[in-house]
């Protein structure tokens, strides 16, 4: 059975049919919604797997972190793809207005004063 609990202070997650629980070393990123998790921020407190560390951390990522993972990743890529579709709207429009601009004594170069 795979669970979640507080204990001091910080989310431990457990695994009883595979036996190991593990944390995550900054605790913050549980308040964080735009944070992917990586095999870096995972410390194994009890592995009695047959896998190894790495192993047992890549399995975890997969099996806990893939699904919010993936959504985060999906709204950084939407937020950026708006963002560069608006920067190439800004240059198009500025492409399109006459490169020589009539500067202020341009203007005013016929009227009487």
């Amino acid at each position: 059975m795979m669970y979640c609990e507080l204990y001091r202070k910080q989310w431990v997650y457990f695994d009883d049919e595979l036996g190991y629980r593990f944390k995550l070393k900054d605790p913050s990123i549980h308040n964080q919604e735009t944070t992917l998790v990586k095999l870096s921020q995972i410390q194994v407190l009890k592995n009695e797997s047959d896998m190894e560390t790495k192993a047992l951390k890549e399995f975890v990522l997969k099996e806990w972190f893939v699904g919010e993972n993936d959504e985060i990743r999906d709204k950084k890529n939407a937020k950026v793809r708006d963002r560069r579709a608006a920067a190439s709207i800004k240059t198009k429009t500025k492409s399109e207005t006459p490169k020589s601009n009539p500067g202020f004594r341009d203007i005013f170069a016929g009227v009487p004063s």
